[in-house]
């Protein structure tokens, strides 16, 4: 019986593998079904959820409205993930990207804020999110905050970019 549970988990490994395959290539549709045979077999498996709903996420943002059904797609994928493990900061991340893609600002400030208290440091991403969630709600000192973060882990050319966009936009709004 043991032996059958390893195969089955080593076919949702590799279910996956395809889908993570398929994702790079962005064939959108096929790494969905890959990672939902791979959820079948292993429904609890929080990464494959995730994954799920990052490409749920990416055709939502291809898509560009903010209405559009992936988003619900999406948070429903990450949602589920987190119900199994709410200390996952790859779903905090997940439904911050779908607050996001959603102009809901608040909520994906709380997500994002989750997201660094669970892993602080995870990607430099994390942190340029934020900044642009707290320009998006015009909170400037801690948007400014966050892009220095951004500068510890990430690239510097777009942080110092956004960077200078909330410096100067706290200029104006002291004026």
């Amino acid at each position: 019986m043991q032996s059958t549970s390893g195969e089955a988990s080593l076919s949702a490994q590799d279910l996956a593998a395809e889908g993570d395959r398929l994702f790079q290539q962005q064939q959108w549709s096929a790494a969905a079904a890959n990672y939902k045979k791979a959820i079948a077999i292993q429904p609890e498996w929080v990464l494959a959820l995730c994954k799920l709903g990052k490409v749920s996420l990416r055709q939502a943002q291809l898509d560009k409205q903010p209405d559009n059904i992936r988003w619900a797609e999406a948070e429903r994928w990450f949602d589920r993930a987190l119900e199994l493990n709410a200390k996952s900061h790859l779903a905090n991340y997940g439904l911050a990207q779908v607050a996001m893609g959603r102009q809901a600002w608040a909520v994906a400030a709380e997500h994002l804020t989750r997201t660094i208290a669970l892993k602080p440091g995870f990607i430099a991403a994390v942190y340029m999110d934020l900044g642009k969630v707290w320009q998006q709600l015009q909170q400037w000192e801690d948007a400014i905050a966050a892009y220095c973060t951004a500068l510890q882990y990430g690239q510097a050319n777009e942080i110092y970019d956004q960077l200078a966009i909330a410096l100067c936009a706290q200029a104006g709004a002291k004026q």
